[in-house]
């Protein structure tokens, strides 16, 4: 197995994502892979040895760029706050995209490569090791936010962190969900969070 940034190693991993996006793990065959990537069969054995790595580097790329996105995006709204109103109106808005249904793929995308972990140590490990980056990118968003004046400081970031994380993954219960609650009751509730930890 060879770990390198290649072109080549790049669309193979890309064919086996979108595989996996499309028709799921079970799915995907290495042929398949190699035709949509263009490559030869021998390339894929070349960069990750089994299909079975094959399949969890591409789960935690899955996961990487979900988990990503939605960091970036909390980090873009402390930078681009100067006020407490507007600082509460953009995390509002944050949290109705958070829990928009056209993110319900995403959200179950996720929870699939979480599932995918079991009995998969290695790809558990490297999922832990994604979420421990993307809450530590959020506590560092959320430290900026104390520093900023706009969250209480008595509360520990790494907590507020997590909870943001949960939050946003555990709204694949409302996707699943056949009598769900309303998502602007949701929202408000989530709200009244985001209230109770914003400074005074």
């Amino acid at each position: 197995m060879v770990n390198d940034d290649s072109p080549t190693r790049e669309r193979i991993l890309m064919a086996a994502v979108e595989i996996i996006d499309g028709q799921g793990e079970a799915a995907l065959r290495l042929m398949d892979v190699a035709r949509r990537a263009g490559i030869t069969l021998s390339l894929i054995t070349h960069y990750f040895g089994t299909r079975d790595n094959l399949v969890a580097e591409a789960h935690t790329v899955r996961f990487k760029g979900l988990t990503s996105a939605d960091a970036k995006r909390l980090t873009g709204l402390v930078r681009s706050a100067t006020t407490k109103d507007e600082f509460r109106a953009a995390l509002s808005a944050l949290t109705a995209d958070v829990l928009d249904r056209k993110r319900a793929s995403i959200r179950l995308a996720r929870v699939s490569a979480i599932g995918a972990a079991y009995g998969r140590p290695e790809l558990l490990t490297e999922l832990g090791d994604t979420m421990s980056e993307l809450n530590d990118t959020l506590t560092g968003v959320i430290t900026t936010m104390q520093e900023a004046g706009f969250l209480r400081t008595d509360i520990a970031p790494r907590a507020v962190a997590t909870f943001i994380s949960a939050y946003s993954l555990g709204a694949v219960v409302a996707d699943l969900d056949t009598r769900p609650a309303d998502r602007e009751e949701i929202a408000r509730v989530i709200g009244h969070f985001a209230d109770a930890i914003l400074a005074a």
